[in-house]
Formats: structure tokens, sequence, C-alpha cells
């Protein structure tokens, strides 16, 4: 068991040194070695970045050229992906606009932009974020059978963000133009905000959402606003200040200049991640999926165990030396209650 984990940590940290700088119009030049490559390899195929690697092993010298051409070939399919994605999602906030909805867009395409190629960034569900007013509108929309094909994610409320008040986030939200119409999406604070927490939330298990950390926070603007940053919840602020400290420590992110305190994330914190990143990703699923089948039941309930990180923000603690454990027991037990009640609320329904 050691030297699996020890594996695992390993190749997360191989990982972290192959996207270190990937966002950049010029990345650093390729250091890892061809067996190096090999050994992760098809974890960077399936984690969704290969499209950043692909820039990397392009400028390099041509000594893995089996792992460029895999590369190069999964970085057309993202993009062709992407720019298809744009047009459906650009239909469909027509639609909302049409019914005088004006979602907020965030994550995903949102992040894409901070990147040198912003069609290698791929994304799924688009994130749309709307006030509790126009929640049974908005659900209605997507119900409608005219609605285009999108896989929309739709949040009542603005999730990680839910310590701000609504105007407050319209109030410094900005337009950007999405095809033939116009896009409402969180201003530079607030997204880089909801980017962090949103890594941290997930244990930090992808190492895209780091990526998309470390991008956003080379793209802030001149007038990037740090006293409003880092206002609202301080429990929260503290866990964006970590989560901006580990795009600067594993992936090279520049913070140079910048007016903030460097956060220093606990000793156990980096490994954890490096054991994420170095084992295959896979999307969790709804436990009620699981139900009909005891083996199926048991690898998800495996599958669904939190991480530290992700447990200590689900149950709102800090990131200190204190054992992790009952912060992972707390997160079971929230998690728990939380499904129990979706299920009798569909009982009663």
């Amino acid at each position: 068991m050691f030297d699996v984990k020890e594996r695992q940590r390993r190749r997360g940290a191989l990982i972290a040194r192959a996207l270190t700088g990937c966002w950049r119009a010029a990345p650093p030049p390729w250091d890892l070695r061809p067996e190096e490559l090999d050994d992760i390899g098809p974890l960077l195929l399936d984690s969704g970045v290969a499209g950043f690697i692909w820039r990397r092993l392009r400028a390099s010298c041509g000594e893995a050229k089996r792992w460029t051409f895999r590369f190069h070939q999964a970085a057309r399919a993202c993009a062709l992906y992407a720019l298809r994605q744009e047009q459906v999602l650009a239909r469909a906030l027509a639609f909302f606009a049409a019914a005088g909805i004006e979602p907020l867009l965030g994550k995903g395409w949102v992040a894409a932009q901070s990147y040198a190629e912003p069609n290698l960034r791929p994304y799924g569900d688009v994130d749309l974020y709307v006030t509790v007013e126009h929640a049974a509108r908005a659900f209605a929309l997507l119900r409608d059978p005219q609605f285009p094909p999108c896989p929309v994610d739709l949040h009542v409320g603005f999730a990680e963000l839910d310590d701000r008040m609504p105007e407050q986030l319209y109030a410094r939200s900005r337009c950007a133009r999405f095809g033939e119409t116009t896009v409402r999406i969180f201003g530079p604070e607030d997204h880089l905000r909801l980017l962090a927490l949103h890594l941290l939330r997930h244990g930090a298990r992808r190492p895209l959402w780091l990526c998309d950390v470390a991008a956003a926070l080379e793209a802030l603007p001149q007038n990037f606003d740090w006293g409003y940053f880092l206002s609202g919840d301080r429990r929260r602020s503290e866990w964006a200040m970590i989560a901006l400290a580990l795009a600067e420590q594993m992936l090279g992110a520049w913070i140079e200049g910048l007016p903030i305190a460097r956060a220093r994330p606990p000793r156990w914190m980096i490994p954890t991640i490096w054991r994420e990143w170095g084992r295959p990703y896979r999307p969790r699923r709804p436990l009620e999926m699981a139900l009909r089948s005891p083996r199926s039941l048991v690898r998800e309930l495996i599958h669904k165990w939190p991480n530290p990180i992700e447990a200590t923000v689900t149950v709102g603690g800090t990131f200190e030396r204190w054992p992790r454990f009952p912060f992972q027991l707390a997160d079971c037990v929230v998690r728990t209650g939380r499904w129990l009640r979706r299920i009798c609320s569909h009982l009663g329904q």
C-alpha cells in the first residue's frame, strides 16, 4: 500500500512539472525525460490537460514524438468540441435572454479566456448562476423541447460566493461577447475567488482546476481590487489565499509584485494533491445510481471518501497541522445527511 501511494505522489509531482506555465503564450521548455512522460502520459490524456501538454511538447526537441502525436490529436479534438459547445451555448444564452433572464456565467468558458489558446481548455457542463427569484423560470427553460442541447449546470444562488449579495455580484460583473450574443460573467475578483474555492471544495482532485487558478492569477487586470477579493467570509478568504499559494508553489504561477501576503499551505497538503493527480480521475456518481448492486455501492462509497482538503472545506475547518481524519468523518456525516434529505424529499413528492 505504501509503495502504491508513493508512486501516486511521484506521478502527481511529475504532472505538476509537466503543467508548469502551460497557460502562457511562451511556456517554459519541456524538461521531463521520455520515461517520465511514459509514466504519466495516460493520466495526462485523461485529465483534460492534453492540449496544454501538446503546447509544451511541440516546442521541445522531439524526444517524445509518439506522445506529441497523441497529445496533438487530443488537442485537436478538444478544440473542435470547444467550438461546437460555444455555438450551442450561444444559442442557449439567447434562449435565456429572450425569456428575460440574465444568468452569470462562470468557470469553464470564462476560465479558458485566461489561457494563451483558450480553445485548448476543455469544458463539459456550462455553469450558469441565477438568483432564487429566477430559478423556477430557468429550470422551465431547460425542460423546454426547443432548448438547445447544451449541458447546462444551473446553480440556484452563487455557490462558493453566497457570502456576497447577488446585487453586489451583478454590479461588479462584466459583459463579454459570445458569438452573436453577449453573456454576463463574474468580475475578475469574484471569478478568481470562485475558481479558488471550487478547487478546494472538490479536494483539488483535477490538475485542470489549479491551472485555471494560475492562469486567472496571471491575467488579472491592473485595477484588480484585492480588498474586495478578500472581503466576505474570513475563513473562505483564507482558503482562497491558500489556493493562490498552491498555484505558485506547484505550477510556478507568478505572484511577484502582487499586494498580498503569501499564504503557507500545511506540509501535508501538496503531497495530498500529488496523490490525487497520480491516479486516474473518475467523476463521482449520485449514490442512488449504485443502489441496485452491492458491489457498485461499495465501490462508490470508497470513491466518495473525501480527501483531507475536501473534508476541511465541507466542515468549515482551517488548513492547519491537525489530524484530518476527524474532518473526513464529519464530512461523511454531513454528506449522508444531505443525501437522506434529498431522498426523503423525492419520496414525498
